[in-house]
């Protein structure tokens, strides 16, 4: 009875000296965590943010218009989202960033003289890191590739294979913004699915469901 005892705990032992079940889990966890901050690292930028209010006046300030100049910002380009306003009041999010194409900012004015009598506030300037869709569908478009998928395993330095998948918040596939791969019978994955709001160029923000797996 002993014996079986003994035999017992060292049969434990050895399982968890030297197979260890949890630590490959923990593993996987850490790769998983790893992969994803490497991807949103690669996929993102530090964008310049301005908040702009402007207060509608039936004749000096009927579209909402507002101005700043751009040599202010760092002459860098800059686009114009719109926010949910109360009333007829305009609330505007300025990213600036050269990552953008081109700048596009539909209610800044030219000059100033074009936005004159109007009452509109600008807020303070700060960072902010953004992810950019151009950037994510270039990244998936390379990753759908063999010879683009090992490149960007070797540039980015991920010893991991993952695969990623893209939903809107409806849960629609989208094809531009993922890169699947075949995965062989009996590898073992582990995934993970969290939103993501991606910044267009066209003023846009789109809500993303990212899920990622890697093996």
């Amino acid at each position: 009875m002993l014996l079986s005892f003994v035999l017992f705990i060292a049969a434990i032992l050895f399982i968890f000296l030297y197979i260890n079940p949890l630590s490959k889990t923990q593993n996987k966890v850490n790769e998983i965590d790893q992969v994803q901050k490497i991807i949103m690292e690669n996929i993102s930028v530090t964008a310049g943010r301005l908040s702009v209010v402007s207060y509608f006046h039936p004749v000096n300030n009927p579209n909402g218009c507002y101005y700043f100049e751009t040599a202010e910002y760092y002459n860098v380009k800059y686009v114009q989202f719109d926010e949910s306003s109360p009333g007829t009041n305009k609330k505007y999010t300025i990213y600036f960033s050269d990552n953008f194409p081109i700048s596009n900012a539909i209610n800044k004015s030219t000059t100033s003289a074009d936005c004159l009598g109007a009452n509109y506030g600008l807020g303070v300037y700060s960072n902010e890191t953004i992810i950019l869709y151009d950037l994510l569908e270039s990244f998936a478009a390379s990753s759908s590739t063999d010879e683009g998928y090992k490149k960007i395993k070797e540039d980015l330095g991920i010893n991991t294979d993952f695969i990623i998948n893209c939903a809107d918040i409806n849960g629609t596939y989208l094809p531009e913004l993922s890169a699947s791969r075949r995965i062989p019978a009996g590898v073992e994955v582990r995934s993970k699915q969290f939103p993501i709001r991606l910044i267009e160029n066209n003023g846009t923000i789109m809500n993303v469901i990212f899920n990622l797996r890697v093996s």
